[in-house]
């Protein structure tokens, strides 16, 4: 079993890097021969490091700066999260803030120092961190959990009857 087969099975596929070239293998039937083509062609080629990662890589660039497509994204995430914090309380209940506000604060700290101690390993850039952790559980899974609890605790909030508003949400004076 050759270096990259031997990766993908222990990466499960999420993300193979070698020392000059980067490669995200999409699908468990990838085709060995062609990506090695693609590397060995990529690696005597001798181009650039953006030349590399776009002649080499398979699917979307992860690297690469999305300039505002996030924004299209906003209200899918939203979605997302509001399904997810549905199913987690039927599961869980209110659990999350059974020790009240100091309880509550404690989760978001807990999540936070996680992932903190995961970021901080790659000089602090959260993209590249996500990118490169491929545990089930990884560096995205701690963005999203810590959305969703920030969400949850102003819900709380909101429900208790706490109605400030965020300045950007306010009507714009004239």
């Amino acid at each position: 079993m050759n270096l990259f087969k031997k990766l993908w099975k222990r990466l499960n596929g999420v993300l193979v890097r070698e020392v000059e070239v980067e490669i995200k293998v999409v699908g468990p039937n990838r085709d060995w021969e062609r990506t090695e083509k693609i590397i060995a062609q990529t690696q005597a080629a001798q181009k650039p490091r953006q030349e590399l990662c776009n002649a080499a890589v398979l699917g979307p660039d992860l690297y690469k700066d999305s300039g505002n497509k996030f924004i299209d994204l906003l209200k899918v995430l939203a979605e997302e999260d509001v399904t997810g914090l549905k199913c987690a309380a039927e599961s869980y209940g209110n659990s999350w803030k059974e020790r009240g506000g100091v309880g509550a604060f404690m989760m978001l700290a807990r999540k936070w120092d996680r992932m903190q101690n995961r970021v901080k390993k790659l000089n602090w850039d959260i993209f590249r961190a996500i990118v490169e952790d491929d545990r089930g559980e990884g560096v995205i899974d701690d963005c999203r959990d810590l959305r969703r609890y920030l969400l949850l605790v102003e819900a709380e909030m909101r429900a208790r009857g706490f109605q400030r508003t965020h300045r950007d949400n306010q009507p714009q004076k004239v």
